[in-house]
């Protein structure tokens, strides 16, 4: 009797060196079990895991290969983790629309910072049209008060993060013929860089985007009849590298949107005005030399692009389409630009002031103005493969909407920016925050993976590894 207590003791006490088991959160109930499931060794952790933490599956087995699976119980019922996307996902509000500036704006842009703050920018038009910028955690209070990038008429606002944590604006100062400007500035909001021409006449649809850790681009349209669609390329100190580079000759009054994929390829979408106003995209390489030909993704009157890079590295192309009675549409596109999700449509009413952005779970947003319901301002959630999630549409503004700017904040919460209108025609500077909720698995390492609760409500999680 007493050698096999002893022999029991010795093989708990080995058991508990090869695998530990341990919950990371207060107050939570832990089970362990360990039993034979077709020959091989299952082990389970299960704990109840308050909003923002984790069950922790901790183990010194060291090997790649192991099979992990996570799942939560909600009223008896058991879910695999893929489940509660499909069946309970939603949408948190963690900042209320918030003013940030309480006179008419226009031309919003916004850009997270490295270090967890973000960035709008925009036109005060009551204020001479000056470009202004204004930072704000990321819980939505001011970290820093309003600040003037230029001392003069200002449109075509759009604002970048660089892999320094420094921010460029683009911009067009209308007091200088129109010409196409950049600044920079550091993640506090202190010039880094003054304002630079990076064309010395008209430009308009200004847009730009970071293009490695190393160089940012810079696309435009150049006026005065003209009217080419041009790329420019700088390093991250804001240094010319090419000279402007022709992707197209559209003219005027055609919006532009650009994302860059994971090998730094970029797309850049426009609607063609030479070709019945079809919308197109057109890819290049890190040296801005093209890899397609312009493909069509729109045969009809396109307007309002916007296009984002997924995580799986295909991109959205999200816009209006004028032809077909002004709905909001999408499709989706691998980096060969071959077709994986044909044209959707997100909203069968007239849709304007659209604004696409991936998040980190893999799904993207699309925001917009419903001008068929009173042009109130709203979104909806799709996964990476274009399928609606359910419970994800959301009127984020009941007050006419413009001037719509989305952008990822954190790795689980995303910022809209925008005008609210105050009447006669006055947009009011607003935001508002969101976050997804959702349960999300991380390995760590070889011997550690978590099951983290990012809802807003406790959940019972398990999760097991099969040996």
């Amino acid at each position: 009797m007493k050698k096999n207590l002893i022999k029991s003791f010795l093989l708990l006490f080995i058991l508990s060196l090869l695998i530990m088991v341990l919950v990371n959160c207060p107050n939570s109930t832990e089970t362990f079990s360990n039993e034979n499931e077709d020959s091989n060794e299952v082990y389970t952790a299960r704990g109840i895991i308050s909003p923002g933490d984790f069950l922790l599956l901790k183990h010194n087995i060291g090997l790649d290969n192991l099979t992990f699976t996570s799942q939560f119980v909600k009223n008896s019922t058991t879910y695999d983790y893929s489940e509660y996307k499909s069946q309970f996902y939603h949408l948190m509000e963690i900042k209320q629309p918030t003013i940030f500036k309480n006179t008419s704006i226009r031309d919003v842009s916004t850009t997270a910072l490295l270090n967890g703050n973000f960035v709008i920018a925009f036109r005060d038009n009551d204020n001479s049209g000056d470009g202004t910028f204004v930072i704000y955690d990321a819980n939505g209070n001011q970290a820093k008060e309003p600040t003037v990038f230029e001392n003069a008429s200002t449109e075509d606002i759009s604002i970048i993060t660089l892999a320094n944590g420094n921010f460029v604006i683009a911009y067009r100062d209308n007091e200088t013929d129109g010409c196409g400007a950049y600044i920079i500035y550091d993640e506090n909001g202190n010039p880094v860089l003054d304002s630079l021409k990076f064309f010395d006449n008209y430009s308009y649809h200004i847009s730009t985007t970071v293009l490695t850790d190393t160089t940012f681009i810079i696309t435009y349209f150049s006026g005065y009849n003209e009217d080419y669609g041009k790329i420019l390329k700088y390093d991250i100190d804001g240094n010319s590298i090419d000279l402007p580079i022709t992707f197209d000759k559209i003219p005027a009054s055609k919006p532009v949107s650009i994302n860059v994929l994971s090998n730094s390829d970029f797309v850049i979408a426009y609607s063609d005005s030479q070709d019945n106003a079809y919308g197109k995209f057109v890819t290049y390489d890190v040296n801005c030399d093209p890899i397609t030909s312009p493909a069509v993704f729109e045969n009809g009157n396109t307007n309002s692009i916007s296009s984002t890079t997924l995580t799986n590295n295909n991109f959205v192309i999200a816009y209006l389409d004028w032809t077909d009675s002004r709905m909001g549409k999408f499709a989706i596109y691998d980096a060969n630009g071959s077709e994986v999700k044909s044209t959707a449509i997100f909203n069968n009413a007239y849709t304007n002031n659209i604004s696409a952005s991936a998040l980190p779970s893999g799904n993207f947003v699309i925001a917009y103005c419903d001008d068929g319901n009173d042009e109130k301002g709203s979104f909806v959630v799709y996964d990476e493969n274009g399928n609606l999630i359910i419970n994800s549409f959301t009127i984020f503004e009941d007050s006419s909407t413009s001037y719509i700017s989305t952008n990822i904040l954190t790795n689980d919460s995303f910022i809209i920016a925008y005008g609210e209108d105050y009447g006669n025609s006055s947009y009011y500077g607003t935001f508002v925050i969101y976050r997804e909720t959702s349960i999300t698995f991380e390995k760590v390492n070889n011997n550690e993976v978590r099951l983290w609760n990012n809802t807003d409500e406790s959940l019972d999680l398990i999760l097991k590894v099969n040996l």
